[in-house]
């Protein structure tokens, strides 16, 4: 008998976690090196933090996020080492300016990219308020950054620390990154991809077609990804450029897919 065997390699990482500490594994991404690293705020005083863990557990270093209170807070992967991380900043318990702020965070380093003062107040983009304002980060392309203020997109550049573009919106109600540019969905017009100038480049016309959730989609390289509502064991790609569309089949795998997520190049399905 001749048996062919082959290794399987993986890694398993915990934490013990305690009342009010930041929840570090909440939403890890995986490094070049193997290491992880995550972003969250604690749940009583929305103080955002980070930390870094080695592939063997241990932790490498950790750090907090400026001002005295961040919320809202994302994270974009916009390389294998490279993220952006936005907030809104500000006391929590009495009026006062706050900021919204953009960092690139890196293994070495982290750099305040945009840091723009907003009279908002905290409980105004707190999350299941009826009217939330939203805030978030997308891309690094061309020097600028690309992110979004309310119904407004905004392209800054990094050289000069000026916003080069910007366009408002009738009621955004998602940005997707795709490849050197953001689909933008919104009340307005139909989906339409822009690029790092926020010029329109090109809109779906098609819509019947894309039987997917707009609220369950993620973005992969040039493609909008969802789960089809019509068939939930197939995935329904759609290129952000030309609208054609990519159909995968995993009935193979599932007999319902649950859930999708993007880490680098990576798409993983659960079900």
């Amino acid at each position: 008998m001749f048996f062919v065997s082959t290794q399987l390699i993986g890694q398993l990482i915990y934490e013990r976690t305690y009342r009010n500490a930041h929840p570090s594994l909440k939403e890890a991404f995986e490094l070049s090196d193997n290491s992880t690293v995550s972003f969250a705020n604690n749940t009583t005083c929305y103080f955002g933090a980070w930390r870094h863990i080695s592939p063997s557990g241990d932790i490498i270093d950790e750090g907090g996020l400026p001002c005295e209170s961040t919320h809202h807070l994302r994270a974009k992967q916009i390389a294998r080492d490279s993220f952006l991380v936005s907030f809104r900043t500000g006391p929590i318990d009495f009026d006062r300016e706050n900021y919204f702020r953009v960092v690139l965070w890196t293994p070495d380093s982290m750099t305040t990219l945009v840091n723009d003062s907003i009279g908002y107040l905290f409980w105004e983009d707190r999350e299941g308020s009826n009217t939330p304002i939203h805030y978030e980060a997308f891309l690094l392309v061309d020097n600028h950054v690309l992110y979004q203020r309310g119904d407004t997109l905004f392209s800054k550049s990094l050289l000069t620390g000026s916003i080069d573009f910007m366009e408002t919106f009738f009621h955004i109600t998602h940005v997707y990154p795709v490849r050197d540019g953001l689909m933008v969905f919104s009340a307005s017009l139909p989906p339409t991809y822009f690029n790092s100038s926020i010029e329109p480049v090109n809109t779906w016309l098609n819509l019947s077609a894309h039987h997917i959730s707009f609220n369950t989609m993620v973005a992969m390289d040039s493609f909008i990804v969802g789960i089809d509502e019509e068939i939930p064991t197939s995935l329904h790609a759609v290129n952000a450029y030309t609208e054609h569309t990519v159909d995968v089949d995993l009935s193979g795998y599932f007999t319902q897919i649950d859930s999708i997520v993007v880490r680098g190049d990576i798409l993983i399905a659960t079900g």
